[in-house]
């Protein structure tokens, strides 16, 4: 059993995911499946889209974002963080409303 919030470590060593939250399993299953959960909901922009749940620069300098893409966004292969943080990303949101 591995406990991590590092999904490189995941997506490397693991055979079977289980996510939880507040005691709660939210998915249990392969690594590729997890990452197929975030299918069509993750896209890349050159600006923060507003619609996003969530979004951040990469080090190209361009938006990832995760969510209800809109129509004809640049969508891209997701991957088990993408679909992590489409399952418990409310709960980043949530801490950042509150600082």
């Amino acid at each position: 059993m591995l406990s991590t919030h590092q999904t490189e470590d995941v997506a490397a060593l693991c055979h079977r995911v289980l996510v939880m939250d507040s005691g709660q399993v939210l998915f249990d299953g392969a690594p590729p499946e997890l990452a197929e959960m975030a299918r069509g909901r993750v896209w890349i922009a050159d600006e923060r889209d507003p619609r996003a749940r969530l979004s951040w620069r990469t080090g190209e300098g361009r938006h990832r974002h995760i969510g209800d893409a809109r129509e004809g966004a640049e969508l891209v292969e997701p991957t088990i963080e993408d679909a992590y943080l489409l399952l418990v990303g409310h709960r980043a949101i949530e801490e950042e409303a509150a600082a």
